[in-house]
């Protein structure tokens, strides 16, 4: 059976287990999401300053995982008891507003209905990358981007750059679907976990057997 996750991702359970979901989320998707944003747009990480969106499972382990690798990080959060999750973790919790103007990699992972509206794209500094992590594609406004900005330049496969009017040039990796499953990076799990209605049979034989090995 399933139930709702803490970043709004359904995890599959198998005769009652959770299937080892939270260092899957944390650690699986963690490095593969960078892994992935170094081969599309061969930046490394190191002296970046990246803003992550969400600080469940998933964007603590994006989070840690750019601080590993050289980023200057920020963390936001709605909820007041993961800012302070956060803080304790060693990142700064400043407003959306306050740090998007100066963040060169910003990552939604809070599960969220556009977590990054059109007006807060607004404020982007220019050449910032735009990637998301969370569930669905549209915690990204890409459809407001595509539709307000005044040239759109396809980079590569997977990377398009938004030039807004009189606004920043912004680049989105993926179209705005969660990077990791459209790079397969990381951890399979995650993987088979979105795509779990369709091969539900398949899921279960291989959470089963990816619990009994990590548990």
């Amino acid at each position: 059976f399933f139930f709702q996750a803490e970043d709004g991702i359904r995890d599959h359970c198998v005769t009652g287990v959770q299937t080892c979901a939270l260092p899957i989320y944390r650690h699986g998707v963690g490095e593969g999401l960078w892994q992935s944003y170094t081969a599309l747009t061969g930046n490394h990480l190191a002296g970046r300053k990246v803003l992550v969106i969400g600080y469940g499972a998933v964007g603590a382990g994006i989070a840690a995982y750019a601080r590993a690798g050289g980023a200057r990080v920020e963390v936001v959060d709605k909820d007041p008891v993961r800012r302070l999750i956060a803080q304790y973790d060693g990142f700064g919790t400043p407003d959306l507003a306050e740090v998007v103007p100066r963040a060169q990699v910003l990552v939604t992972a809070a599960g969220a209905h556009h977590s990054l509206p059109l007006a807060t794209l607004r404020l982007v500094r220019d050449g910032a990358v735009l990637i998301n992590a969370g569930h669905g594609a549209d915690e990204i406004d890409v459809q407001g981007l595509t539709e307000e900005a005044e040239r759109v330049e396809q980079i590569s496969a997977r990377v398009v750059s938004y030039q807004l009017p009189s606004g920043p040039r912004l680049v989105v990796l993926a179209a705005g679907h969660p990077l990791n499953i459209v790079m397969n990076s990381g951890s399979q799990e995650p993987v088979l976990l979105h795509r779990s209605e369709e091969h539900t049979s398949e899921l279960q034989s291989h959470s089963d057997l990816v619990c009994r090995l990590l548990l």
